[in-house]
């Protein structure tokens, strides 16, 4: 995902449930971060079975929001927690991936 952007925004509703597992790309290059971090494999699961807040293709609100961009990272991971918590307080956020 060379030079990918994700985008979170404010939302009305709509959309598919996520999980942190849609975070997590590539799956198994992140699962070895995580085995690094001395994570078990049981702790792993539960991390990516978890439901976060954000919503695949949810219906936008429309209107003016502040745009936060945040720096590159190497997974999405690592900072998509931070990117739902922007967009509920009322940002798009963009992040850069490399």
């Amino acid at each position: 995902m060379e030079g990918a952007t994700s985008v979170w925004y404010p939302a009305e509703g709509g959309g598919e449930t996520m999980r942190f597992r849609d975070y997590a790309e590539p799956l198994e290059q992140y699962e070895a971060v995580l085995h690094a971090r001395r994570l078990t494999d049981e702790q792993i699961v539960e991390m990516f079975d978890r439901r976060v807040s954000a919503r695949h293709e949810a219906r936008p609100i429309v209107r003016d929001f502040q745009v936060v961009v945040l720096a590159p990272a190497k997974f999405l991971a690592d900072q998509a927690e931070r990117a739902e918590v922007l967009a509920s307080g009322g940002c798009v956020v963009k992040m850069l991936r490399n």
